[in-house]
């Protein structure tokens, strides 16, 4: 149902903290944000599960960077492997990685942009690189919009 707020869609996104949903929330893709500390941890994450195996290179269109640590696996693989498995939930909502963060999301201060052929790792290096001091919070698509579903029916 739509209302008065023009960013407000069908789209329901959950917060998720610990093993349950604490519980459901509609927010402005304007504030879909992440944190530096929010990157950090992403990384991490990232680096642990593709050190294991968990994030495979496509055999299709091989990466030939797939296993340099300082670049990665590509975009793609990561939304495939990492984040898609993570904002999925059982009764079919779906959330953004970075709402899973922040449910009440956060004020963006910078934008950035990717490839989706980019190594992961390579790009948050950059981004940590390029980031304004006095930014606080960072909007990246793949990151910030659910990767589930028809992005133009949530924005």
């Amino acid at each position: 149902a739509r209302t008065s707020r023009p960013w407000a869609t069908s789209w329901t996104f959950v917060a998720n903290h610990g093993p349950a949903a604490r519980s459901v929330r509609e927010v402005s893709p304007s504030r879909w944000c992440i944190t530096r500390e929010d990157l950090d941890h992403f990384e991490e994450e990232v680096r642990a599960l593709w050190r294991e195996g968990g994030i495979p290179d496509d055999p299709e269109k091989p990466n030939p960077h797939h296993n340099n640590p300082l670049v990665g696996p590509n975009i793609h693989q990561v939304c495939k492997h990492y984040i898609k498995p993570r904002t999925l939930r059982t009764d079919g909502t779906v959330v953004s990685w970075a709402l899973l963060r922040h449910p009440e999301g956060l004020p963006c201060d910078v934008f950035a942009t990717h490839c989706w052929a980019e190594g992961v790792f390579e790009f948050t290096s950059q981004v940590r690189k390029m980031w304004p001091k006095k930014a606080r919070h960072l909007y990246c698509c793949f990151l910030s919009n659910p990767q589930h579903g028809d992005i133009r029916e949530m924005l």
